[in-house]
């Protein structure tokens, strides 16, 4: 199959023609002379298939929390958002904390619809695995047992995941109990939360260099800043989230837009997304978070945001962000990070890579109806809005779902 467009190429947007091998559902060839089977317009940029680092499927051995979300429900999300590939975060009742109950979670996530890579949690009395993982820590509360309420045991602990690769919720316990009596959530988590315990994560590697650190979901601009410093020295890398881009603290009414780390204020949204525009984030991530609309209104923190992150992307173009940000945050660095577990090409329009296709019509805008979730919980943040593109087709090893 030949398949014509404005491709998101790693040496910029070009018009070209790009052969897939369906058998092997890789792509052959770049520039390829014969006819295309299938013309996409001008009006449409295809970008190799999204990649979300950091998801909750809510599934595990337990079974307690399927009514909100499981590995098959959150993989037609991800289908339905251009998403080929998730990372998922480890912090279920039953979490995975060694080989056996990492493989037995992995069973489960045999019935998602895209690849899925585990992380296995970390906290108290936790050792590594013997087989290369990535892990996850939070060195504060947050949904789930595992975390650090000292950061002398949070450092002592990680003397023995010194050499692996470690994502880090970063929010400091001591100024959460400190806020803990304030009025709203953004209160009882402020952003000194957040900068304390990248300060903290930053020693850390500076003890230990070999640790490759990964901040999830960074919300403010100065704790962006502080990794961005220690990049060019250390195994540094960043998320941020589509909701930390785009609401602010005027936005969250009714509690349902709770999320740790809390959303931030607007002087300090912009600065994020500007300094997201200027590639100081290496990964754009969902945190997606499924909860009932019921436990939402009670305050219950998590967003879900796998449904629309295709039309996000849209609607991060319209905001002046580069074809080549979006393709390094989206597709090729989060196919790096996966390629380093599962040996599998991926998140680049490259020969010998998987034919995951996402094609956006950024002159077609969306508005996202509640009837167009897949994810099990039933309900989106983004009910309503009107996005200024849309999704125009999917592709997964080179075939074209139904959407």
């Amino acid at each position: 199959m030949i398949i014509k467009g404005n491709f998101v190429l790693n040496s910029g947007v070009k018009k070209t023609a790009v052969k897939i091998d369906r058998r092997s559902g890789t792509i052959k060839k770049i520039n390829c002379l014969r006819k295309p089977d299938i013309t996409y317009p001008d009006t449409c940029l295809i970008f190799p298939g999204f990649i979300d680092l950091h998801v909750h499927a809510r599934e595990d051995q337990s079974r307690e929390h399927l009514y909100k979300e499981d590995f098959r429900t959150c993989s037609l999300a991800a289908v339905n958002g251009c998403v080929s590939a998730l990372g998922e975060m480890p912090n279920n009742p039953l979490p995975p904390v060694d080989a056996l109950s990492y493989k037995q979670k992995k069973k489960l996530a045999r019935k998602s619809l895209v690849p899925v890579l585990l992380y296995g949690a970390v906290g108290p009395g936790t050792r590594p695995f013997s087989k290369t993982i990535p892990y996850k820590v939070f060195m504060g509360p947050s949904v789930g047992p595992l975390y650090y309420r000292n950061d002398n045991r949070l450092i002592a602990a990680l003397k023995d995941y010194r050499s692996c690769y470690l994502s880090i919720h970063a929010e400091a316990d001591a100024v959460l109990k400190k806020n803990k009596n304030k009025t709203k959530h953004y209160q009882k988590r402020p952003p000194q939360a957040e900068i304390k315990a990248v300060t903290t994560a930053l020693a850390l590697i500076k003890k230990y260099p070999r640790l490759h650190l990964k901040f999830c979901h960074v919300s403010t601009p100065e704790a962006a800043e502080l990794i961005y410093q220690y990049k060019k020295n250390y195994s540094l890398t960043t998320e941020v989230t589509p909701h930390h881009l785009f609401f602010n603290t005027r936005d969250n009414k009714n509690k349902l837009l709770n999320v740790n780390p809390p959303l931030r204020s607007e002087s300090k949204r912009k600065k994020l997304l500007n300094l997201f525009k200027k590639n100081y984030f290496d990964f754009l991530v969902t945190d997606h978070a499924p909860h009932t609309l019921t436990e939402k209104k009670k305050g219950k923190p998590g967003l879900p945001l796998l449904d629309t992150y295709g039309l996000f992307v849209t609607w991060l173009l319209k905001q002046n962000t580069s074809p080549q940000t979006i393709l390094n945050c989206c597709c090729r660095n989060p196919g790096r990070f996966l390629q380093k577990f599962d040996k599998v090409r991926r998140g680049e329009i490259r020969t010998g890579y998987r034919a995951d296709l996402a094609v956006l019509d950024l002159h077609t805008p969306h508005t996202f109806k509640q009837k167009e979730i897949k994810s099990k919980c039933g309900w989106s943040p983004f009910q309503g809005f009107t996005f200024p593109g849309s999704v125009k087709a999917f592709y997964l090893k080179g075939k074209k779902l139904q959407l």
